[in-house]
């Protein structure tokens, strides 16, 4: 794994936090109890197509398959429980403006009438306030649960084992001696060095320094060409879009916490205290960095499909920092020609041909239900072969999810008519990690000796061109 520099230092004013012990509020949904908080998105998830009638049971085998923990039962039962006093708010709003509409435009002579409207409209504001007060505390219990459900599967998920859907190439075979791993190369080369950050953490210097920015250099040229528009997101998002993707914006195990020293109230305050001074850090080459581009717009469907990309470090605690080429595309699955599962189909095939050039063994896998992120629907793995550790590295994925964040982020899509609106579905592609990429390169083309050699495809774009391959030593060294 790649580290530039220490992530303590990313920003003066802020700090990491590992603390998880914070309370369970949504940043997405903010109930209306809160008067001086709220969401700046008003998220639009179908609950009914959850937790309606027949879908209930259909919601059980999505989460048992899925292999998550959620209560649907729960989830169901509080659903009947918010829609019964959803109702009866209803209700009470129709009696308020039958009683205000009988008092202002009927002529009343009867003191008497008068005053049991008065009566009638007060008894209707107070039992108004009472069933509002348990109902924001309802709909939030809800709600909380409903943002983790999963995305509905695609038909074609294997539900246990993956799949294999293609292969390319034999294993690479080494019988006149034992290869290397990629950090033992890097260390005989000098061009590793390990970092005191942790046992994973190195840097990259000479050749590979330069190998790193020529798999950077090539990726972007490749999106380019294919029609894609490069973005250069920041690092930071809030909370708000980390949960929308389906992380835990609290977790550090999933996320990097990043918070405020000064100028924020203290949880003791306000409950929302710890999501207004939070900020996580994801990467400028990461899905909430491509999906935050989109939030709270809306596209015209002749404009469509839009295609974006962005290349540049993506932080993750598992994996501390590598550089990342990261994609989205923005479609509609209401126009034959933007269908997402076509252009999700369109995109694999593409990515198949720009591995197939560097000449590495390599399969594409269907991911099972188990192993799917809460926003798929649908995920293919391109998975090449390790010589050292004997097993397949995943170097990219394509992933189909549906309106699962733009119902969350509201992005719509629209035609001539601006009032019919849909959301728009997502189709991400994280098309180079280069860190996995440089360790397949570095194992399968290494000798004897210990060296190692960099595929044309790559060298045409070190800095200088090929006479920079070899021993390169560059001159800031």
């Amino acid at each position: 794994m790649l580290l530039k520099k220490p992530i303590q230092f990313i920003f003066s004013s802020l700090r990491f936090s590992s603390n998880a012990a914070c309370p369970s509020l949504s940043a997405l949904f903010v109930s209306n109890r809160y008067t001086d908080f709220s969401s700046v998105v008003k998220v639009a998830i179908d609950i009914g197509s959850y937790l309606d009638g027949e879908h209930v049971e259909k919601t059980k085998e999505l989460v048992r398959l899925r292999d998550l923990r959620l209560d649907v039962d729960q989830l169901r039962q509080s659903y009947a429980n918010y829609t019964k006093h959803r109702d009866q708010l209803t209700r009470l709003e129709m009696e308020r403006r039958q009683v205000a509409y009988e008092f202002r435009d009927s002529h009343i002579e009867d003191k008497t009438r008068k005053a049991s409207l008065i009566a009638k409209g007060k008894e209707i504001r107070e039992k108004t306030k009472q069933v509002r007060s348990k109902f924001f505390f309802i709909e939030e219990e809800l709600m909380h649960g409903v943002l983790l459900l999963p995305n509905k599967l695609h038909p074609s998920v294997p539900k246990e084992q993956e799949v294999e859907v293609n292969v390319f190439q034999q294993k690479p075979r080494f019988t006149r001696f034992t290869p290397r791993n990629w950090i033992e190369i890097g260390k005989l080369r000098q061009e590793v060095v390990i970092s005191n950050v942790g046992p994973k953490a190195c840097y990259l210097v000479g050749r590979l320094a330069m190998m790193d920015r020529a798999l950077c250099t090539l990726f972007n040229h490749e999106f380019r060409q294919a029609g894609f528009v490069q973005l250069s997101p920041p690092a930071l998002y809030k909370p708000i879009v980390v949960e929308a993707v389906g992380t835990n914006f609290r977790d550090p195990s999933q996320v990097y916490i990043v918070k405020h020293d000064q100028g924020i109230p203290s949880d003791d305050q306000h409950p929302h205290a710890d999501i207004l001074q939070m900020f996580n850090l994801c990467g400028s080459a990461s899905l909430p960095a491509l999906v935050s581009f989109f939030a709270k717009t809306s596209a015209n469907l002749c404009d469509l499909p839009m295609r974006a990309f962005a290349t540049g470090p993506n932080y993750d605690p598992q994996a501390f920092q590598t550089n990342c080429t990261e994609a989205l595309i923005v479609s509609s699955p209401f126009v034959a020609q933007h269908d997402p599962a076509a252009l999700f189909d369109l995109t694999v095939g593409w990515l198949w041909s720009l591995y197939q050039r560097l000449g590495f063994h390599m399969r594409l896998i269907n991911v099972p239900a188990p192993h799917l992120r809460r926003p798929e629907s649908l995920r293919y793995q391109l998975q090449m072969w390790s010589p050292a550790s004997k097993e397949y590295i995943n170097v990219a994925r394509i992933s189909m999810l549906d309106d699962y964040i733009s119902r969350r982020l509201v992005t719509r899509v629209h035609g001539e008519d601006l009032s019919d609106e849909q959301f728009a579905h997502f189709v991400h592609v994280q098309a180079l990690t280069v860190s996995k990429l440089i360790q397949i390169v570095m194992e399968t083309n290494q000798d004897a000796n210990g060296d190692y050699t960099v595929p044309e495809m790559i060298l045409d774009f070190f800095p200088g061109g090929k006479e920079k391959q070899g021993h390169f030593k560059p001159t800031f060294v």
